[in-house]
This record gives C-alpha cells, structure tokens and sequence, in this order.
C-alpha cells in the first residue's frame, strides 16, 4: 500500500514530509525501513536525490557506539549527488538555513576531515568548521565504506578532543594594520588572511607580539 501510495507524498507539505522523515531517522535502526523505501521507490518519491542507503547502516552502527544518534547527519548519508544536491533536498524538505547549510557541508565534505586524522589536523578542522561540521565529517568519514577497518578507538579519541578544545581567537585584526599605516581594502584583508594562515599553519603558536613583527615587516617591507 505505501508503494502503491508513494506518488501522492508529493502533495504533502515539506516541512510535514521532514517531520516524519527525521522521526523515522531519529529511531535506533532506521536502516532496515529505509531500505525497504528505497527498495520501493518511497525515497525517491520524497526526492530524487535521497537513495543511497549503503552508509546509513555503518553510520548508525557507530553512532551505537560513539555518538548520540542524529537524524540530520543520517539525513545526509542518503543524499546522491554533490552540493547542489543537498540543496534540492533541504528545498524539498523545507529545512531551516542552519540544516541546509549544514548538510550541504556534510555532503559537499571539504577534505580537511578524514578518518585517520592526527589532532593537530583535528584543531584546523575545528578552527575553519566549528565542532558540529568536524563531528558530523568525521563520523561519515567513517561510515565511509573504505573506512571499515579503521580504528573506532581513534575516532573516539578525536571525538573526546574535539569535545574539550577551545577555539583560539586570532589575535590581531585590521585595525592593528591600520595603526601601522596600511590602509582599507583588498590588500589589508590580504594581509589579514595571509598571517592567520601562517598563524593556523603553526598550530595558533605564535602570540600577538610575534604576528605584530610579522604584520610591521609586510608593512614597512
């Protein structure tokens, strides 16, 4: 009967479609269910992006284990497609700005989160993405199939880092490079990016005095 009726989900509003959608991925073991829609062309019927039901199973399967169960970052294991794919979903689906943005990051990824990362590449992760990004990524980079057998204690473990770091704040800003004498405009948000990206390359080490050195010596130079 759900198959037979599937055709009619498209007169159902989005935000009605969404409710019961991320109920469903909110159980303990969706995967079996979602299957069974995909199977039917139930999934397909919400939108036509959403079929890839491979990864859900391992990404419930961790989060058993490591993670509270998330139906948004579930959501996202099912979308296929890059980007703009995501985004024809959250239209459809009628997701707030912050869902849209964030499973369009989860599926669009970014390469600076992988399965195997070392914490200083988990600080970069979480100073460009912020802690929600790295820990959905990370955990789909694990549900990735090529992932199996990496190590779930790892995982753990940059799970419970990412938890516990605070965020440095950069600590000079454009009105310092204009105390110097550099002047509004391309070249001083140049400059800015360039010494927060050395700043960021040497793991947030150096301190205010030492960006200071640098900024003046661009300056002057």
């Amino acid at each position: 009967v759900c198959a037979r009726l599937a055709p009619n989900i498209a007169v159902l509003s989005g935000e009605r479609v969404a409710s019961e959608l991320l109920r469903l991925l909110q159980a303990s073991r969706p995967a079996p269910i979602v299957a069974l829609m995909a199977q039917h062309g139930i999934l397909e019927a919400i939108a036509p992006q959403l079929g890839d039901t491979g990864r859900l199973a391992l990404l419930c399967q961790f989060e058993d284990e490591i993670a509270d169960p998330d139906p948004l970052r579930r959501l996202s294991t099912l979308i296929i497609g890059e980007a703009d794919a995501a985004l024809s979903v959250s239209e459809r689906l009628r997701l707030s700005q912050m869902q849209e943005r964030r499973l369009e990051t989860n599926v669009r990824r970014c390469g600076l989160v992988f399965a195997d990362m070392n914490e200083r590449e988990l600080r970069v992760a979480l100073y460009r993405l912020g802690l929600q990004a790295v820990v959905d990524l990370l955990l789909l980079a694990f549900a990735d199939r090529d992932h199996l057998k990496r190590d779930l204690h790892h995982v753990q473990r940059l799970l419970a880092y990412a938890a516990a770091w605070r965020t440095p704040v950069f600590p000079i800003n454009g009105g310092d490079l204009q105390t110097m004498g550099m002047g509004e405009g391309v070249a001083l948000g140049d400059a800015l990016r360039d010494l927060e990206r050395g700043w960021v390359d040497q793991d947030f080490a150096p301190d205010r005095a030492a960006l200071l050195a640098r900024a003046w010596a661009r300056v002057s130079g």
